[in-house]
C-alpha cells in the first residue's frame, strides 16, 4: 500500500480480514519461512530452484540460506508446537499490522483488524458439501494441509485473545469473526469451500456482520 500511497482517494477507515494464513502455515519448516513468514504455494515456488538451473537462480537472486541444495524437508522437520506456532502467528501479525497502523495514522483513517473466520472454529461439523471437501483435504498430503491441532475451538478462542490484546495495545479495534458467523450460521448452510476460503453467500454474510460489527 505504500507504493500506491499516491493513488488512494481519501480514506477515512481501514478494515484488515487476517489473521489465519500465519498460524496455518507456521507449521512449515523453518526454511521456507523467511523474514515475514511462508505463502502459500511456496514450497512449490523453492523448490523449482532445485533443478539443474539452481545456480545461475542462486546467484542471480543471493539468496543461498533458501536454494541451497539440500533434501527436501518433512512436514514434521523444524516443525513447531501448537503454543510456538501461535506465539510466531501472533507475533508476525502483530508486526505487520504495525506497518498497517503507520499508514492509517498518516491517513487520519480509523483502522481495524478482523480476525477471519476458519471452518471448525466456527462450528464443529459443517454441512454435508463442507464435509465432504474437508474429507477430501485432509487425504492430501502436500504442505499446505490444514493440520488438526489448529482447527480446535479452543485454539481460535487462545489465538484470538491473544491478537486482541496485542491490537489493542497498539490502538486498534479488534473483530473475532468467529463467533459472530457461529451466531448466525445455520446448520445446512453451505459456508466454506475449504477449511478459510468462504463460498459466495459465506463471503456475503461475512461481510454483512463486518459492516454491524467494524
Amino acid at each position: 500500500i505504500t507504493l500506491y500511497r499516491h493513488l488512494l482517494p481519501k480514506t477515512e477507515e481501514i478494515v484488515l480480514l487476517s489473521g489465519a494464513n500465519n498460524l496455518l502455515l507456521a507449521r512449515l519448516p523453518e526454511i521456507y519461512m523467511a523474514e515475514h513468514g511462508a505463502f502459500y504455494n511456496c514450497v512449490r515456488f523453492f523448490d523449482t530452484f532445485q533443478d539443474e538451473e539452481r545456480g545461475a537462480a542462486e546467484e542471480k537472486f543471493s539468496l543461498p540460506r533458501l536454494f541451497a541444495k539440500q533434501e527436501k524437508p518433512t512436514i514434521q522437520e523444524n516443525a513447531l508446537s501448537l503454543d510456538q506456532r501461535m506465539r510466531f502467528a501472533t507475533d508476525l501479525t502483530l508486526r505487520h499490522l504495525d506497518g498497517w497502523n503507520a499508514v492509517a495514522k498518516d491517513l487520519g483513517a480509523k483502522l481495524t483488524f478482523v480476525l477471519q473466520p476458519i471452518s471448525r472454529w466456527v462450528r464443529d461439523r459443517g454441512c454435508s458439501e463442507e464435509e465432504a471437501l474437508f474429507l477430501e483435504l485432509a487425504n492430501q498430503t502436500r504442505y499446505t494441509t490444514v493440520r488438526s491441532d489448529v482447527l480446535q475451538g479452543k485454539v481460535g478462542e487462545t489465538y484470538a485473545a491473544m491478537l486482541e490484546a496485542g491490537a489493542r495495545s497498539k490502538g486498534v479495534s479488534f473483530v473475532d469473526l468467529n463467533p459472530a458467523l457461529r451466531a448466525v450460521a445455520k446448520p445446512d448452510q453451505w459456508l466454506f469451500i475449504d477449511h478459510t476460503h468462504l463460498t459466495d453467500e459465506g463471503y456475503d454474510l461475512l461481510a454483512r456482520l463486518i459492516v454491524d460489527r467494524a
